[in-house]
């Protein structure tokens, strides 16, 4: 399986990974196969979505025209953010 994050519009990251998930202390984290993820900042169950975008009025169209990519590479994956 290939791992793979979908953006929802006007909503959470869909994660879809046979790998295991850890926090940031090293901990695993439990989740279900996909997984979706936070963007706005507002679920009580971060890094999970709760919903909390709806009712937050949480809007995923650009903020800005230029395109910066980050990259955070890690052990057997690399994020690319933009």
């Amino acid at each position: 399986m290939t791992d793979k994050i979908t953006a929802i519009k006007n909503g959470p990251l869909k994660l879809v990974s046979e790998k295991q998930i850890l926090s940031r202390d090293g901990a695993l984290v439990a989740c279900e196969n996909p997984a979706m993820l936070c963007t706005c900042g507002k679920s009580k169950t971060k890094p999970f979505c709760n919903g909390a975008h709806v009712a937050a009025g949480f809007t995923s169209e650009r903020e800005i025209e230029a395109e910066i990519l980050q990259e955070y590479p890690g052990e057997e994956i690399t994020i690319y953010f933009n």
